[in-house]
Protein backbone atom coordinates (compact mmCIF):
# COMPACT_ATOMS: atom_id res chain seq x y z
CA UNK A 1 0.00 0.00 0.00
CA UNK A 2 1.22 3.41 -0.76
CA UNK A 3 2.50 5.76 2.03
CA UNK A 4 -1.15 7.95 3.16
CA UNK A 5 0.13 11.90 2.86
CA UNK A 6 -1.97 14.44 4.84
CA UNK A 7 -2.81 17.15 3.22
CA UNK A 8 -0.93 20.21 4.14
CA UNK A 9 -2.12 24.20 5.54
CA UNK A 10 -3.83 26.37 3.44
CA UNK A 11 -4.58 30.15 2.99
CA UNK A 12 -7.18 31.60 1.44
CA UNK A 13 -7.17 33.81 -1.96
CA UNK A 14 -4.03 35.02 -1.28
CA UNK A 15 -0.33 33.55 -1.48
CA UNK A 16 2.83 35.14 0.51
CA UNK A 17 6.23 34.31 0.37
CA UNK A 18 6.84 35.68 -3.45
CA UNK A 19 8.68 38.19 -4.52
CA UNK A 20 7.89 41.38 -4.24
CA UNK A 21 6.66 43.76 -6.58
CA UNK A 22 8.37 47.20 -7.19
CA UNK A 23 5.39 49.73 -7.27
CA UNK A 24 6.63 53.52 -7.71
CA UNK A 25 2.68 53.94 -7.01
CA UNK A 26 2.61 52.41 -3.33
CA UNK A 27 2.81 55.00 -1.64
CA UNK A 28 -0.38 56.35 -3.64
CA UNK A 29 -2.72 53.06 -2.82
CA UNK A 30 -4.66 54.66 -0.52
CA UNK A 31 -6.09 57.71 -2.54
CA UNK A 32 -6.14 55.69 -5.25
CA UNK A 33 -8.28 53.17 -3.36
CA UNK A 34 -10.14 55.75 -1.23
CA UNK A 35 -13.32 53.93 -1.08
CA UNK A 36 -11.69 50.67 0.85
CA UNK A 37 -9.50 52.93 2.93
CA UNK A 38 -12.85 54.84 4.40
CA UNK A 39 -14.77 51.84 4.76
CA UNK A 40 -11.60 50.04 6.88
CA UNK A 41 -10.61 53.18 8.79
CA UNK A 42 -13.12 55.26 9.48
CA UNK A 43 -16.42 52.68 8.95
CA UNK A 44 -14.99 49.65 10.28
CA UNK A 45 -15.50 47.39 7.34
CA UNK A 46 -14.19 44.33 7.65
CA UNK A 47 -14.21 43.19 4.27
CA UNK A 48 -12.44 46.60 3.20
CA UNK A 49 -9.74 46.06 5.99
CA UNK A 50 -9.32 42.59 3.80
CA UNK A 51 -9.03 43.73 0.53
CA UNK A 52 -7.21 46.65 1.22
CA UNK A 53 -4.59 44.22 2.89
CA UNK A 54 -4.67 42.18 -0.92
CA UNK A 55 -4.21 45.71 -2.28
CA UNK A 56 -1.26 46.36 -0.27
CA UNK A 57 0.19 43.10 -0.40
CA UNK A 58 -0.15 42.33 -4.49
CA UNK A 59 1.44 46.19 -5.51
CA UNK A 60 3.92 47.25 -2.58
CA UNK A 61 7.27 46.71 -1.93
CA UNK A 62 8.61 44.83 1.53
CA UNK A 63 7.62 48.05 3.39
CA UNK A 64 4.09 47.69 3.11
CA UNK A 65 4.38 44.58 4.97
CA UNK A 66 3.71 46.83 8.44
CA UNK A 67 0.37 47.96 6.64
CA UNK A 68 -0.52 44.66 5.01
CA UNK A 69 -0.60 42.93 9.18
CA UNK A 70 -2.42 46.26 10.63
CA UNK A 71 -5.32 45.65 8.08
CA UNK A 72 -5.70 41.85 8.07
CA UNK A 73 -5.68 41.75 11.59
CA UNK A 74 -8.03 44.36 11.84
CA UNK A 75 -9.74 42.73 9.64
CA UNK A 76 -9.88 39.38 11.74
CA UNK A 77 -11.10 41.49 15.03
CA UNK A 78 -14.07 42.77 13.04
CA UNK A 79 -14.51 38.95 12.66
CA UNK A 80 -13.90 38.31 9.24
CA UNK A 81 -12.56 34.71 9.29
CA UNK A 82 -10.81 34.84 6.13
CA UNK A 83 -8.51 36.99 7.81
CA UNK A 84 -8.12 34.89 10.86
CA UNK A 85 -7.02 32.32 8.94
CA UNK A 86 -4.77 34.27 6.33
CA UNK A 87 -3.19 36.25 9.74
CA UNK A 88 -2.90 32.72 11.24
CA UNK A 89 -0.80 31.49 8.30
CA UNK A 90 1.49 34.72 8.13
CA UNK A 91 2.71 33.95 11.53
CA UNK A 92 2.86 30.03 11.00
CA UNK A 93 5.16 30.71 8.19
CA UNK A 94 7.07 33.77 9.13
CA UNK A 95 5.94 35.63 6.37
CA UNK A 96 6.26 39.42 6.16
CA UNK A 97 6.13 38.76 10.26
CA UNK A 98 7.97 37.36 13.08
CA UNK A 99 7.13 33.38 13.42
CA UNK A 100 5.05 33.22 16.40
CA UNK A 101 3.26 29.65 16.80
CA UNK A 102 1.46 31.02 19.66
CA UNK A 103 -0.26 33.58 17.73
CA UNK A 104 -1.03 31.41 14.77
CA UNK A 105 -2.91 29.14 17.14
CA UNK A 106 -4.63 32.07 18.58
CA UNK A 107 -6.07 33.24 15.34
CA UNK A 108 -6.56 29.95 13.38
CA UNK A 109 -8.79 29.10 16.47
CA UNK A 110 -10.78 32.05 15.87
CA UNK A 111 -11.23 31.42 12.05
CA UNK A 112 -12.32 27.98 13.34
CA UNK A 113 -15.07 29.37 15.83
CA UNK A 114 -16.26 31.60 12.85
CA UNK A 115 -16.68 28.93 11.20
CA UNK A 116 -13.64 29.08 8.23
CA UNK A 117 -12.98 25.86 7.27
CA UNK A 118 -9.83 26.68 6.20
CA UNK A 119 -8.95 28.11 9.60
CA UNK A 120 -9.75 24.54 11.10
CA UNK A 121 -8.15 22.95 8.77
CA UNK A 122 -5.11 24.29 9.80
CA UNK A 123 -5.81 24.09 13.93
CA UNK A 124 -6.30 20.60 13.22
CA UNK A 125 -2.74 20.46 11.01
CA UNK A 126 -0.60 22.00 13.94
CA UNK A 127 -2.03 19.14 16.54
CA UNK A 128 -1.98 16.74 13.82
CA UNK A 129 2.02 17.29 13.44
CA UNK A 130 2.98 18.82 16.67
CA UNK A 131 4.07 22.68 15.20
CA UNK A 132 4.00 24.53 17.52
CA UNK A 133 1.54 22.80 20.26
CA UNK A 134 1.80 19.30 21.44
CA UNK A 135 0.81 16.39 19.39
CA UNK A 136 -2.51 15.95 20.08
CA UNK A 137 -4.15 13.41 17.51
CA UNK A 138 -7.86 13.81 19.18
CA UNK A 139 -7.87 17.31 18.90
CA UNK A 140 -6.49 17.29 15.64
CA UNK A 141 -9.73 14.85 14.63
CA UNK A 142 -11.57 17.00 16.47
CA UNK A 143 -10.51 20.40 14.24
CA UNK A 144 -10.59 18.39 10.75
CA UNK A 145 -14.09 17.15 11.73
CA UNK A 146 -15.39 20.25 11.76
CA UNK A 147 -13.46 21.48 8.49
CA UNK A 148 -14.74 18.40 6.91
CA UNK A 149 -18.73 18.98 7.45
CA UNK A 150 -17.83 22.68 6.41
CA UNK A 151 -16.81 21.03 3.04
CA UNK A 152 -13.20 21.23 3.35
CA UNK A 153 -11.89 18.62 1.15
CA UNK A 154 -7.93 18.34 2.95
CA UNK A 155 -9.54 17.21 5.93
CA UNK A 156 -11.81 15.43 5.05
CA UNK A 157 -8.45 13.56 3.54
CA UNK A 158 -6.83 13.92 6.78
CA UNK A 159 -9.59 12.87 8.93
CA UNK A 160 -9.89 9.89 6.92
CA UNK A 161 -5.78 9.45 7.45
CA UNK A 162 -6.57 9.41 11.29
CA UNK A 163 -9.28 6.28 11.07
CA UNK A 164 -6.83 4.22 8.93
CA UNK A 165 -4.58 4.78 11.23
CA UNK A 166 -6.19 4.97 14.33
CA UNK A 167 -5.04 7.78 16.05
CA UNK A 168 -6.84 9.83 18.12
CA UNK A 169 -9.52 8.44 16.72
CA UNK A 170 -11.24 4.50 16.77
CA UNK A 171 -9.56 2.78 14.03
CA UNK A 172 -11.62 2.03 11.24
CA UNK A 173 -11.55 1.56 7.77
CA UNK A 174 -14.97 2.14 6.97
CA UNK A 175 -15.00 5.49 8.14
CA UNK A 176 -11.21 6.11 6.31
CA UNK A 177 -12.91 4.90 3.44
CA UNK A 178 -15.81 6.90 3.65
CA UNK A 179 -13.76 10.58 4.49
CA UNK A 180 -11.17 9.72 1.24
CA UNK A 181 -14.16 9.37 -0.45
CA UNK A 182 -15.73 13.08 0.55
CA UNK A 183 -12.35 14.14 0.32
CA UNK A 184 -12.18 13.17 -3.42
CA UNK A 185 -15.75 14.41 -4.23
CA UNK A 186 -14.99 18.01 -2.74
CA UNK A 187 -12.21 17.83 -5.59
CA UNK A 188 -9.48 16.23 -4.81
CA UNK A 189 -7.99 14.70 -8.37
CA UNK A 190 -7.29 11.12 -9.09
CA UNK A 191 -3.29 11.44 -8.20
CA UNK A 192 -3.89 13.71 -5.44
CA UNK A 193 -4.24 12.56 -2.06
CA UNK A 194 -7.97 12.52 -1.56
CA UNK A 195 -8.76 10.46 -4.19
CA UNK A 196 -5.67 8.56 -4.56
CA UNK A 197 -6.15 6.96 -1.19
CA UNK A 198 -9.86 5.96 -2.24
CA UNK A 199 -8.17 3.76 -4.78
CA UNK A 200 -6.14 2.41 -2.93
CA UNK A 201 -8.35 1.74 0.05
CA UNK A 202 -10.94 0.15 -2.53
CA UNK A 203 -8.29 -2.92 -3.68
CA UNK A 204 -6.11 -3.15 -1.39
CA UNK A 205 -7.28 -5.78 1.49
CA UNK A 206 -5.76 -4.25 3.69
CA UNK A 207 -8.12 -1.71 4.56
CA UNK A 208 -10.93 -4.19 4.91
CA UNK A 209 -12.87 -4.31 8.45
Amino acid sequence: MKLIKIMLPVIALWAVGTAWANDDKTNNLDDENRNYYDACVNNNKASACRELAYLLLGRGGEANAPKVVTYIEKACNLNDAESCNNIGFLYMTGNIVKQDYIKANTYYEKACNLNDGNGCHNLGYLYDSGIGVKQDYKKASTYYEKACKLNNGGSCHNLGVLYAKGRGVVQSKTKAREYYRKACYLGERLGQPGCDNVYESESDFALKE
